[in-house]
């Protein structure tokens, strides 16, 4: 189920974790955590959420 990005816990993220600007909301699938927000994410958003999990896998639009 969606969850608001200002409600998300995960544990690999600390509590001053910022997520990209425009993120929506944030959901589940097994492991997987996708990130939907109002338009594109950029590079920058994506090496923001890569810095964030630096031994996950991150893409942009569900490559």
């Amino acid at each position: 189920m969606p969850q608001d990005a200002s409600e998300i816990r995960i544990p690999e993220t600390t509590a001053d974790q910022v997520w990209p600007a425009g993120t929506q909301t944030i959901s589940f699938f097994g492991s997987a955590c996708v990130i939907t927000g109002a338009g594109g994410f950029e590079l920058d958003d994506l090496n923001l959420v890569r810095h964030t999990f630096p031994d996950r896998h991150v893409t942009l639009d569900g490559a």
